[in-house]
C-alpha cells in the first residue's frame, strides 16, 4: 500500500517525529523515528508482549500493552515533545484487498482515540520486509521465508518478491523438522526455492540446525537448500524503510543511539533560539481524537490516494499563546530581581498553571506522555511542591530589598532547585524490575477417560469432552507388490484308443494326465466307436485336441507320450500324442494385491490428518483445546485406478475421509493438571498455566468411552508476591537489590530499569514501594 506523502515544515532544520507501530502475533513494537534534512533515523524503541496473542487479547489488555510499548519508545523524548503521526505495521491476516478488515479497523480506531494517535497510513509487514530485501539485494526475492515466534513458526514461499503460499504451525521436535513438515503441504510451486531465510525469535541459534538438516527427498528443491539468518528486527527495519520511502525520506541508521535524547534536546534548543512556534501536542492529540470518533471510516487515515499532509496544521489557541507568553514573562522576572512590578506579576502567573492543573480532567491514558510532561509530574506531587513554591515566592519578595545584590539570589534559587529535585525524585521516580525465572519441569503419565457431555473429575481421572467431526478430500498413491503367473498354455492333439464293445463319447473338458503327472483338458468332444469282442482285434480310435491346464514350458511334451483318460483304466481307454505339444510359456507379473489396497487406504487417511487438525482447530472456540490425536478415521467414498489382481506397478486412490476430534476445555485441563501435580508442589511454588502440555501416547474406545494414555508436562515456578517483595527492597542500592533478587529460588537473571534516570540520584530503588513494578518471565 502506498503511504500519502507529507509536506515538511518550511524550515528543514526543525525535526519531525513519527511513530511506527507494529502489531505482531505475540507482541506490540513501537519505534520512534526522526526526520531531519530529508533523512530518517530511529531514536527510540519499545516493545511489550501479549499474555497469549494479539488475537486473543481483550480490549483492555490490547490498549494496556500498546500503551506500555509506546511509552517505552517515547522515553528518549524530552518533556513537551510527543509523537502522534503514526504508521501502522499490520499482519497479513488483518488486511484484505489492500484495506484493513472492518473488525480490525474498529480496533485501531479505538486505540488511536484512547492513546491520542493520528494515523497517516499502514503497511503490510510481509510486503515491507520483501521490499527491504529487494532494495538491499537489487532484485525481487525468491526464497522460503521462515519467521519464528515464541512457540510458533510461519513459513512463506516467495517468488519474485510476492508471497505465493504461507502456512504456520506449532513448533514440535526440532525447528528444521517443523519447517520440513510444513513444506510438504505446499502446492503452489512444483519446485521449491533452495534459499531459506530465517528471522525472528533469535533465529541465529537455529541456523546451524538448518545447515546440517537432511531434507526429505520428497521436497523438490531447485538446488541443495541453503539457510541464512536475517536480523531478528527485520520487521521493524522493513516498516521503517517502507514508511521513509513513501514519505520521501532516506534512512540514516537503524540503531538507537544512547545520546539520542541529548541530540533532541540540542535540536529543540536551536528551535527555541530561532523563536519558531511549536504546535501544542495536546491540541494535536485532541484533533486526532475528534476526527476518528466523528468522521466515517475514510477519515481514519488509511485510504490510498489521500494526502493528510495537505491538511492545515491546527493553530494555537489564544489561551495557549497567552500561557506561553506568560511563561516567558515568568522566566524574565526571575532573572531581574530588582524590578518589583515583575516580581508581583510573576507571583500572580505562577498560580495560574497550578489552578488549571486542578481543573484539568486527567486523560484515560496511563503511561502515554501528553503535552508538557513536567507540569503533569508536578500535578502528581503538587501537594508536596506547593509549599516550596510558596516559600520561594515569599523569599523572592524579601529579596526586593536587596537591590543590586544578585549574589544572594543565586544560592536561594539553588536551594529551591535542590528541594524541588529531591521531592521529584522521592515521589515520581519509578523502577521496573524484570526477573527471569528458570522453571522446574515435571511430567507424569496418567490414563484419562474423556466423557462426552459429562463433568471433569480429577479423582476419577475423567475430563469432560465434546466430539467434533470434519471431512477432507484427497488422493494417495502406493507401489504394487502382488505377484501373478501368466503366459500361454501348451496345445496339441492325442489319439484315444477304446476297447469297449459299445460306443463311447468323451465330452469336452475331460482331463487327461501324462505319465509325468501333467494335466491337460480336451477342447472338444469325441465319439469312439465300439471295438471288436475279439481280444486280438485293434481298438477303436478317435483324435481329440487338448490344452494344458497351467502355463509353462514343461507342458511342451514330446511325441509318443501316453496319457490316462478321465477315470477310465488304462486297459479300457488310453491316449497318446503322435506329435509333440508346443506353445507352453510362463512368466511372473506385478499386480495389485489386497494388501496394496489396504496400504493405499491407510496412506490416504494419514495424508489428510494434518489438514483435518487445522480445519478442526479453526472450528473450536479459543477457550477449547483439540486433542492432538484424531479418532475414528473412515473413508466414506473412494475410487481406484486399478482393481485387485490387475497388472500395474502403482495403485492410486481418491476419496473422502471423515475424522472425529476430541475437544475439551482449557480450564478443565489446567484444573486437572493442578490436581494431578498438587503433591509435587512446595508451599512457595505454583504451576505456570501456559506451560501445561499434553502428549497422547494411545487412545482407544472402551464400552463407548474414550480412554487415553496421556503424558502431562508442567513448569513449576516460585510464588512471587509483588507487593511484599517491593516493600522489602524499597530504598535499596541497585547492587544490593540485584544481589537480593538473585538469591531468590529459581531466579536466573535480574534487570532493573529506573525512570527517569537522573545521574547521581537514581542509584537506588524508589523509597515508595508503590513505584516499584516487579515482572516475571
Amino acid at each position: 500500500m502506498k503511504l500519502p506523502e507529507l509536506h515538511l515544515f518550511d524550515k528543514k532544520e526543525k525535526p519531525q517525529y513519527f511513530l511506527a507501530f507494529i502489531l505482531r502475533d505475540e507482541k506490540a513494537i513501537a519505534v520512534i523515528f526522526q526526520e531531519l534534512y530529508q533523512k530518517a533515523k530511529i531514536i527510540g524503541k519499545g516493545e511489550e508482549h501479549f499474555t497469549s496473542s494479539v488475537e486473543e487479547a481483550t480490549d483492555e489488555e490490547f490498549l494496556d500493552v500498546c500503551d506500555k510499548a509506546i511509552s517505552k519508545a517515547e522515553d528518549v523524548l524530552p518533556p513537551g515533545v510527543e509523537t502522534q503521526k503514526t504508521i501502522f505495521g499490520l499482519k497479513d491476516e488483518w488486511i484484505s484487498e489492500e484495506k484493513i478488515k472492518k473488525e480490525y479497523l474498529e480496533k485501531l480506531k479505538k486505540l488511536s482515540s484512547e492513546l491520542g494517535l493520528t494515523p497517516i497510513g499502514f503497511l503490510q509487514t510481509s510486503e515491507a520486509i520483501l521490499n527491504l530485501l529487494k532494495n538491499e539485494e537489487g532484485a525481487p526475492v525468491t526464497a522460503i521465508l521462515v519467521e519464528f515466534l515464541k512457540d510458533f513458526v510461519i513459513v512463506s514461499v516467495v517468488k519474485a518478491g510476492k508471497v505465493v503460499e504461507s502456512k504456520g504451525a506449532q513448533l514440535s521436535e526440532t525447528e528444521a523438522l517443523t519447517v520440513e513438515n510444513l513444506l510438504k503441504h505446499f502446492q503452489a510451486l512444483e519446485i521449491l526455492p533452495s534459499r531459506i531465510l530465517l528471522y525472528g525469535g533469535n533465529s541465529e541459534k537455529f541456523l546451524q540446525q538448518f545447515l546440517s538438516h537432511q531434507w526429505s527427498k520428497s521436497l523438490n528443491f531447485l538446488h541443495l537448500p541453503q539457510a541464512i539468518s536475517l536480523p531478528d528486527d527485520l520487521d521493524v527495519k522493513g516498516i521503517l524503510f517502507g514508511a521513509a520511502t513513501q514519505l520521501g525520506f532516506s534512512v540514516m541508521a537503524d540503531f538507537i543511539k544512547k545520546e539520542a535524547k541529548e541530540e533532541i534536546k540540542e535540536e529543540l534548543a536551536v528551535s527555541e533560539d530561532t523563536e519558531e512556534t511549536v504546535e501544542e501536542p495536546e491540541s494535536k492529540a485532541m484533533e486526532g481524537e475528534t476526527e476518528i470518533v466523528t468522521e466515517p471510516e475514510e477519515a481514519f487515515g488509511f485510504l490510498e490516494g489521500g494526502d493528510v499532509a495537505k491538511e492545515k496544521a491546527p493553530k494555537a489557541s489564544e489561551e495557549e499563546l497567552t500561557e506561553e507568553a506568560e511563561t516567558l514573562e515568568v522566566s524574565s522576572s526571575v532573572k531581574d530581581t530588582e524590578d518589583k512590578e515583575r516580581l508581583d506579576e510573576k507571583e500572580e502567573i505562577e498560580h495560574t498553571p497550578e489552578q488549571s492543573l486542578e481543573q484539568e480532567e486527567e486523560p484515560r491514558i496511563r503511561g502515554r506522555k501528553r503535552g508538557s510532561q513536567f507540569p503533569a509530574v508536578l500535578g502528581k506531587t503538587r501537594s508536596f511542591v506547593s509549599p516550596v513554591l510558596g516559600y520561594s515566592k515569599k523569599g523572592l519578595s524579601l529579596l526586593n530589598g536587596f537591590k543590586g545584590k544578585k549574589i544572594i539570589v543565586i544560592p536561594v534559587l539553588a536551594i529551591i532547585l535542590i528541594i524541588v529535585l529531591y521531592v521529584f525524585y522521592v515521589f515520581t521516580v519509578s523502577a521496573n524490575v524484570v526477573l527471569t525465572l528458570e522453571p522446574k519441569t515435571e511430567e507424569q503419565k496418567q490414563t484419562v477417560t474423556f466423557v462426552e457431555g459429562g463433568q471433569t473429575n480429577a479423582e476419577n481421572s475423567e475430563i469432560a469432552a465434546l466430539i467434533s467431526s470434519v471431512t477432507e478430500d484427497g488422493n494417495s498413491e502406493t507401489k504394487a507388490t502382488g505377484k501373478k503367473d501368466t503366459g500361454t498354455k501348451a496345445k496339441g492333439s492325442v489319439t484315444v484308443c477304446s476297447r469297449y464293445t459299445d460306443d463311447r463319447t468323451l465330452p469336452s473338458g475331460t482331463v487327461i494326465t501324462s505319465s509325468n503327472n501333467l494335466s491337460f483338458v480336451t477342447e472338444n468332444s469325441a465319439k469312439i466307436a465300439s471295438a471288436s469282442a475279439d481280444a486280438s482285434a485293434d481298438c477303436s480310435k478317435a483324435t481329440i485336441s487338448v490344452a494344458a491346464k497351467e502355463f509353462g514350458k514343461e507342458y511342451n511334451l514330446p511325441a509318443g507320450t501316453k496319457f490316462s483318460v478321465g477315470n477310465f483304466t488304462a486297459s479300457d481307454i488310453i491316449a497318446k500324442n503322435d506329435n509333440p505339444f508346443s506353445g507352453g510359456i510362463k512368466k511372473e507379473i506385478v499386480v495389485i494385491s489386497k494388501d496394496d489396497l489396504s496400504k493405499a487406504q491407510g496412506d490416504l487417511i494419514k495424508s489428510l490428518q494434518d489438514k483435518a487438525k487445522e480445519d478442526l482447530a479453526t472450528k473450536i472456540p479459543n477457550d477449547k483445546v483439540l486433542l492432538p490425536l484424531l479418532i475414528n478415521p473412515e473413508i466414506n467414498d473412494s475410487s481406484t485406478n486399478k482393481k485387485v489382481g490387475d497388472e500395474s506397478s502403482t495403485l492410486s486412490i481418491k476419496g473422502t475421509v471423515s475424522y472425529d476430534g476430541v475437544v475439551y476445555s482449557k480450564k478443565d485441563l489446567i484444573d486437572f493438571a493442578k490436581a494431578l501435580f498438587k503433591n509435587k508442589l512446595s508451599d512457595n511454588q505454583t504451576i505456570n498455566d501456559k506451560s501445561i502440555s499434553v502428549d497422547v501416547e494411545d487412545i482407544k474406545d472402551e464400552d463407548g468411552n474414550l480412554v487415553a494414555d496421556l503424558n502431562f508436562k508442567v513448569a513449576l515456578l516460585p510464588k512471587i508476591e509483588n507487593k511484599d517483595l517491593a516493600a522489602k527492597v524499597s530504598g535499596m542500592e541497585l547492587n544490593e537489590a540485584i544481589n537480593y533478587f538473585s538469591k531468590l529460588p529459581q531466579v536466573n537473571d535480574v534487570k532493573i530499569n529506573i525512570t527517569p534516570n537522573i545521574p547521581f540520584l537514581t542509584k537506588s530503588l524508589p523509597r515508595a514501594s508503590g513505584n516499584i513494578n516487579i515482572q516475571t518471565k
